[in-house]
């Protein structure tokens, strides 16, 4: 949902799609905790995976040991998840080196999102599961490091819809760990099976999934602060003055699925974004979703199909254009 300086939040095309991950060649790792779900006998209880144990077992060894031992048991049995979590198809030694001394000092505190996080999985589901009854119940959380670049994801692994929670970031930056995260990458789990058809990589797609998204976690956690919502305390302020400005120029790229567009609207970081500040689609996403949800119940919103979000959508920002 939100990226860190240097790390595309714009996951493009990663063996299926920016929301898609196989790791076939992972299968001892995460197949065996990731059953298939029959139809008849759904998952009542949450399921969360760990995928961190090897990850700290890597910070017992000598400090020349670590990059070598992270690309071997970490890494690679779970390349496809990192390509798709940072935007890279690859990362260098150097890179490596970086990420483990950045995180070592958080050793402790990641140890602590791990314990904490399943008790607020099973919270913030149980709260989604009052509003959207049809919620799939065997979505599951993923717990794993994501090289700093995010807190929270909604990805789907070998088929199935997984909410992944970057560790490391959450460590280094405990304030993001709210429930309106939980709640926001919950919907996006939700959405994937809600309204396929409403989901994708043009801008206008992205603008729905992510202002619905942000308004859905607001309204569920009773969250009155935009602000708060995207865990960013300037960007609202920032866009305001411009909020004509970039409604117009998301009209101008409404069908565009290159990465330039949606770069501009969705990617985090310094200089991103520019001339508008950096993530400004959420923000005009969430105001364009708020005017189109008026007399709406949100089941309603998530279930709405393409071809009427499109129309929706279009007619709400040129009315913020204007």
């Amino acid at each position: 949902m939100r990226a860190m300086p240097k790390c595309s939040s714009l996951i493009r095309h990663v063996l299926m799609d920016r929301r898609t991950v196989l790791l076939a060649g992972a299968a001892s790792v995460v197949q065996a905790a990731l059953p298939l779900r029959s139809n008849a006998q759904p998952i009542p209880e949450p399921i969360v995976i760990d995928l961190t144990t090897a990850f700290f077992r890597i910070f017992a060894l000598a400090a020349d040991a670590r990059a070598e031992a992270f690309r071997t048991t970490v890494y690679a049995p779970l390349r496809p998840l990192f390509t798709n979590l940072i935007g890279k198809e690859s990362v260098t030694d150097r890179e490596i080196g970086q990420m483990l001394q950045r995180s070592e000092p958080l050793v402790s505190a990641m140890r602590t999102v791990v314990q904490r996080a399943p008790e607020q999985f099973a919270r913030s589901r149980s709260t989604f599961l009052q509003t959207f009854g049809d919620f799939d119940r065997g979505a599951k959380m993923v717990l794993a490091p994501s090289f700093f670049c995010v807190d929270g994801a909604a990805r789907v692994i070998n088929g199935m819809p997984a909410f992944v929670l970057g560790v490391d970031r959450i460590a280094e930056r405990p304030q993001n760990a709210t429930d309106v995260l939980y709640l926001h990458e919950l919907f996006h789990v939700h959405h994937y099976h809600a309204a396929p058809d409403a989901i994708g990589e043009t801008v206008w797609q992205r603008l729905w999934d992510e202002g619905l998204a942000t308004y859905a976690s607001m309204e569920l956690a009773n969250e009155e602060s935009l602000s708060a919502a995207l865990a960013d305390p300037t960007l609202e302020r920032e866009a305001l003055p411009v909020r004509r400005s970039i409604a117009d120029s998301l009209r101008t790229c409404f069908d565009d699925a290159s990465p330039e567009c949606t770069r501009r609207f969705f990617t985090g970081g310094p200089g991103a974004g520019a001339p508008f500040p950096p993530r400004s689609g959420y923000y005009l996403g969430t105001l364009a979703v708020r005017e189109i949800a008026a007399g709406r119940r949100l089941p309603d919103l998530a279930r709405m199909r393409g071809a009427d979000v499109r129309r929706a959508l279009l007619a709400t920002l040129s009315s913020l254009a204007a």
